[in-house]
C-alpha cells in the first residue's frame, strides 16, 4: 500500500521499494491471532490503521527519509521473525487475542 501511495505521488522505484520497508518493518513481528479463525477480529481494525499507516510512510519518504535498511533485507527479517514466533501466534488461533474471555465467550460465527 505505501508503495502504491509514493507510486501514484509520482515517487521513483526507489522511493516506493523504501516505502514498502518501512511498512513492513512497522509490522515485523505482529500477532496473527485470529478470533474464532476468522479475519474479522483483529484483522479489519489492524488493515484500517496500516492503510492510513501507508500514507505516513509514503509520506516519509516522499520527504525526503531514506529507509537504511532495503526491502530485500527487510523481506528477510520478517521472514525469519516469522519463523521465530511460537505456532500460537501464527494464524493458529491458539494465542494473543483468540484467547481472551471475551474471545472465547462469543457465539460461533461457524
Amino acid at each position: 500500500g505505501a508503495a502504491a501511495v509514493v507510486e501514484m505521488a509520482g515517487g521513483s522505484a526507489a522511493q516506493c521499494c523504501d516505502a514498502a520497508a518501512v511498512m513492513f518493518q512497522n509490522a515485523m513481528g505482529l500477532v496473527c491471532d485470529l478470533v474464532q479463525a476468522t479475519v474479522e477480529i483483529p484483522c479489519h481494525t489492524r488493515n484500517a490503521s496500516f492503510a492510513s499507516q501507508a500514507f505516513i510512510c509514503a509520506d516519509l519518504v516522499l520527504g525526503g527519509y531514506h529507509n537504511p535498511v532495503g526491502i530485500d533485507g527487510t523481506v528477510e527479517a520478517v521472514c525469519a521473525t516469522g519463523r521465530m514466533m511460537p505456532c500460537e501466534l501464527r494464524c493458529t488461533s491458539l494465542g494473543g487475542m483468540a484467547v481472551t474471555e471475551e474471545a472465547l465467550a462469543m457465539k460461533k460465527r461457524r
